[in-house]
């Protein structure tokens, strides 16, 4: 995998984040806090989804664009 598809991934990834508004963090922050302790755990799970959503994004990415035989 070159560099400029790397690239392509990755930045398509951050704009699909930062079109959703959860860029900063700030206002998710600002909102979970308003639940106490349960949202912090709140936050820690949006932050686990996150990951995992960009990880089967990628996953999805690489096996769809990958030649088939």
């Amino acid at each position: 995998m070159n560099f400029k598809k790397i690239m392509l991934i990755a930045l398509s990834y951050v704009g699909i984040i930062v079109g959703a508004g959860v860029a900063s963090g700030q206002d998710i922050l600002q909102y979970f806090m308003s639940f106490g302790n349960w949202g912090m755990v709140g936050v820690v799970l949006l932050g686990l989804l996150s990951v995992i959503f960009g990880g089967i994004t990628l996953y999805l990415w690489l096996v769809l664009s990958s030649p088939r035989s």
